[in-house]
């Protein structure tokens, strides 16, 4: 699907809805969804056999409600969601604006599971994007370069549920929201994140996650700025001293009466 309009959708399940056991390739790249009232878009595929790929690309959604995007690639989908715009979503405080969801299979940890280059700015609702990883084997997850900002989210701005996906060179800057970070760990492993501007250096604001998931030097160091020593008094220019700045040999030594110095 490509440069389609997908707009004031109120009823059924979602304003687009891929549901099958299995596709090999689903591509939505160039399209607009706005104003829905249910979700703009489900992709749910139940890949068990043969890999697939899903793609979202390029693509605006604008002032929808409902969880906006829920895309579950299943046991062996590979996934891209890149250069996106999510924009003013969730109004109404309710539900989240992107969820991702996979279930690998044992060796699918090369299957990239990638949301890069994306925008996020003034959603509302409990998150922006939520990353979710079922069962015990892994795919390769990446969160990376995305910009949030603006946003108001009522639990975190990302929410993140497995240890297979890594937060790579994100911008936020969402003062509103409860936090940036929401990790749904219980202490049993790290988060991999790297290179992140946080927009706050307040770890209680930036993160909601047990301390043992958070790796060490995860919030950038605050420059101390030196104490620079006090500088030297200025002296009014009433002062009997400025009336004899225009001698060379004034030293400010001895006493200074009627411009001379004795």
């Amino acid at each position: 699907m490509r440069n389609i309009t997908v707009a004031d959708q109120s009823r059924g399940h979602a304003g687009v809805l891929v549901s099958t056991g299995w596709a090999e390739e689903v591509n939505i790249d160039s399209s607009l969804f706005t104003r829905n009232t249910v979700p703009s878009l489900i992709v749910a595929l139940e890949c068990h056999e043969q890999p697939s790929r899903t793609r979202l690309t390029n693509s605006t959604f604008i002032n929808n409600e409902e969880t906006v995007v829920h895309i579950d690639v299943g046991e062996c989908g590979a996934l891209e969601v890149s250069r996106n715009t999510f924009l003013e979503n969730n109004n109404s405080g309710k539900e989240g604006v992107m969820m991702i969801n996979a279930e690998p299979r044992e060796g699918s940890s090369k299957i990239p599971l990638l949301v890069e280059e994306n925008e996020f700015a003034k959603n509302g609702g409990e998150f922006s994007a939520m990353l979710t990883m079922h069962g015990s084997h892994a795919a390769n997850g990446s969160f990376r370069q995305n910009r949030l900002h603006d946003n108001i989210n009522s639990v975190a701005s990302v929410v993140l549920t497995s240890p297979h996906y890594r937060l790579e060179s994100n911008d936020f800057a969402n003062p509103l929201s409860a936090h940036e970070l929401d990790v749904r760990s219980d202490g049993s492993w790290k988060l991999q994140a790297n290179n992140n501007n946080w927009g706050t250096d307040d770890m209680k604001k930036a993160f909601k996650a047990p301390e043992s998931s958070l790796p060490l030097g995860i919030m950038p160091q605050v420059q101390v700025q030196p104490v620079q020593p006090n500088p030297p008094p200025i002296v009014p220019e009433s002062s009997d001293y400025s009336q004899c700045a225009h001698l060379n040999f004034c030293s400010r030594r001895g006493r200074c009466e009627g411009e001379l110095i004795f």
